[in-house]
């Protein structure tokens, strides 16, 4: 009977364990987009939910002030690629260990309703209007009715992954926290989170829509 081989064995068991390195990586670049997606989503999840649209509006406009500058924006598309990058080097380390977990599938998940999410409320409307400043509640607003069911299927996913993605993950980065909450109480917050954001869709596309040139300039956007 041939002997079993523990040099293979060892290497197929080195090879599933990512380096600290990128574990770091992969840890403090989330930090990075979780501040941001605090501070996005008091403006557009739950200040227009709990708020109302007038209000919520002002700390739209206030948030964009702060996120949405030469020096941070930058730093934030930075952060989210290095995240998904050693999001993909971490799961090339663990092939060996089969199917990825639920954190990461919703990762990979959100990587491409975030940058549909990007290109239409940042990207295009800084390309053809040149700049972002007329993106506003009404412009969600337009986006909704003009994009149809696509959209809302587009948003719904996102404010679940995402709120799953961050709730999950900052309880796996940081040991602290999952001794602090229950695996209970970070679900009751995504869906509570989630409840939010749906419930802001609605009043943002119940209300009334842009007219005039701003409605024109909507129309060239989407």
């Amino acid at each position: 009977m041939p002997e079993p081989n523990n040099n293979e064995d060892n290497k197929k068991h080195i090879t599933s364990v990512p380096p600290g390195w990128l574990l770091k990586v992969q840890k403090y670049s989330a930090l990075t987009f979780s501040a941001f997606f605090g501070l996005h989503s008091l403006a557009v999840v739950v200040s227009p939910a709990v708020l109302g649209i007038e209000t919520a509006g002002s700390v739209n406009q206030l948030a964009n002030g702060i996120y949405q500058t030469p020096v941070l924006e930058p730093i934030l598309l930075g952060a989210v690629s290095v995240h998904v990058m050693a999001g993909v080097g971490v799961r090339w380390w663990r092939a060996e260990m089969g199917r990825p977990n639920p954190l990461a599938l919703a990762g990979w998940g959100l990587v491409p309703l975030v940058g549909a999410h990007f290109t239409i409320f940042r990207a295009l409307p800084a390309k053809i209007l040149g700049d972002s400043s007329l993106v506003t509640f009404e412009y969600v607003t337009h986006v909704l009715r003009r994009g149809g069911i696509g959209q809302w299927f587009l948003a719904i996913p996102l404010l679940v992954l995402s709120s799953y993605h961050v709730f999950v993950g900052l309880k796996r980065y940081f040991p602290r926290l999952a001794m602090t909450y229950s695996k209970k109480t970070t679900n009751l917050a995504v869906m509570g989170f989630s409840l939010l954001g749906v419930t802001s869709l609605v009043r943002i596309a119940l209300q009334s829509e842009a007219v005039g040139w701003v409605a024109k300039q909507y129309r060239l956007v989407i």
